[in-house]
């Protein structure tokens, strides 16, 4: 069986599961291909009941956001950490430029994340998100040992 494709009606493109999402910015005389393709490592929906959260290494998760505790973002010189507590799990997302991302959550509307490659960071111009890494943690594990769901396959 062949790559999963799936539509995104959102952009109304289409691209392979597991290749990157991009972005397509508005195209000028001066263009070129670097200008013309933005990597993306969170979209919005205004729609979105859950947010699905895909790992580097290639599980998801999906998490109602009737489970939804709460959320902090907190940030140093370098990165920002952005932490979502569900009723059973804890979301730990490193990167920069996550604000926009911490407001979609606010209101319900980040419909999937996921980790930027390294090898596409070069590609952001300066206002874009930059998800570095993703943890998922249960909960009910942390006294027992602190499990992290993304390590532990």
């Amino acid at each position: 069986m062949g790559p999963q494709r799936h539509a995104n009606t959102t952009e109304g493109t289409s691209c392979e599961r597991g290749s990157l999402d991009v972005k397509k910015r508005p195209q000028s005389q001066d263009a070129t291909p670097s200008d013309t393709v933005q990597p993306r490592c969170w979209e919005r929906d205004p729609n979105a009941q859950a947010l699905r959260v895909e790992l580097a290494d290639g599980p998801h998760f999906i998490f109602p956001y009737a489970h939804l505790s709460f959320a902090r973002l907190a940030s140093n010189e370098t990165k920002e950490t952005l932490v979502l507590t569900f009723s059973a799990h804890e979301v730990i997302i490193v990167g920069r430029k996550l604000r926009d991302l911490s407001l979609a959550v606010q209101k319900l509307s980040a419909d999937w994340i996921k980790e930027l490659p390294k090898r596409y960071v070069q590609l952001l111009d300066g206002d874009s998100a930059h998800i570095e890494t993703i943890d998922v943690k249960e909960l009910a594990a942390e006294s027992a040992g602190d499990k992290t769901l993304s390590e532990s396959k």
